[in-house]
């Protein structure tokens, strides 16, 4: 069976990005290609690269990691061809990270694009991510990777360190093929704004009723929106295109000068057409036991895994 490898990070709800951009993209592999397993990485350690300890509740990131489970098995897929699993349950990631940070250099990480943008600001473990990243693939022995495009760079760093073990090593570990979707992973909201915690502009479907109405109704509009030029930049026909996937968007907006009239038609269509998803997410989150037993289960399964792959690691450096 390939390998099928997706990271997310816990420190934040699940947005429209990641919800297009990544998880459906991964789904929709997983069914198509019977020959695949999907492991989804909760990367709680990369979560530590942006936290300040001022402010850090531990628990609102927990929580956050139970959700994105939640998320993932509201789509009723088969848990024989999916496993999840903290990074922090697996310590041996961090031997790889050990032994490959021996193979890469500090000059060559200040090419990446993260000591560019900050510098001498940049923490140690942000400026160090690509090879702890690396180590993830490779633990794994992963034949695909689902990134976003912001870290394809990271994956050709990946790429060069595996190549260097490669040269030392009987056994040959895969190169990744990178996955990504152009489209959707940097959707950005009505201003022009990447959703994240910080802007607090995060919009998803699984949130509650009351308050993706709340977003909704809060949605700028003007008759401007109407304008023939404007009207695919606005926010509402987009959350039509993309949720709904409904033809003929232009002319029910024409038609239809009463914003309030069409933000509540918009409400309506997305609970109703996502209301199983919502169920089951909403399942999950009232019996997390459910999902803290899976975690455990598939620490196990894991490790297993890695422990083949890591022998070859000890046999060059150490044994």
């Amino acid at each position: 069976m390939e390998i099928l490898l997706l990271g997310i990070k816990n420190n934040n709800n699940i947005h429209l990005g990641h919800f297009l951009g990544i998880i459906k993209p991964a789904l929709k592999m997983l069914l198509i290609n019977n020959n695949l397993l999907l492991i989804i990485l909760i990367a709680d350690y990369h979560t530590l690269t942006n936290i300040n300890l001022l402010y850090y509740n531990k628990y609102k990131y927990i929580n956050y990691l139970y959700k994105i489970i939640a998320i993932i098995l509201s789509f009723n897929i088969s848990l024989k061809r999916i496993f999840f699993y903290k990074q922090s349950n697996i310590n041996d990631i961090l031997e790889i990270f050990w032994y490959f940070s021996s193979l890469y250099t500090i000059n060559r990480l200040k090419l990446s694009h993260l000591f560019k943008k900050y510098k001498l600001n940049l923490k140690i473990n942000a400026f160090l991510y690509p090879i702890l990243m690396s180590s993830d693939i490779v633990a794994l022995n992963s034949n695909y990777v689902f990134i976003g495009k912001d870290q394809i760079q990271h994956l050709e760093i990946c790429k060069v360190l595996i190549k260097k073990i490669n040269i030392f090593s009987k056994y040959k570990f895969i190169i990744p093929k990178i996955q990504y979707k152009k489209k959707y992973y940097n959707f950005k909201d009505q201003y022009n704004k990447k959703m994240s915690k910080k802007n607090n502009n995060i919009f998803s479907i699984y949130l509650k009723k009351d308050i993706i109405y709340k977003k909704i109704l809060k949605i700028k509009t003007s008759n401007e929106c109407l304008n023939k030029y404007n009207i695919k930049k606005n926010y509402i026909y987009m959350l039509y295109k993309i949720l709904l996937k409904q033809k003929n968007i232009k002319k029910k907006l024409y038609k239809n000068n009463n914003f309030l009239k069409i933000k509540n038609d918009l409400y309506k269509r997305i609970i109703n057409k996502y209301i199983f998803l919502r169920k089951k997410y909403f399942f999950y989150l009232q019996h997390k036991y459910i999902l803290k037993n899976l975690l455990y289960k598939n620490k196990f399964l894991i490790k297993k895994i890695i422990l083949k792959n890591i022998y070859w690691f000890k046999y060059i450096f150490i044994n």
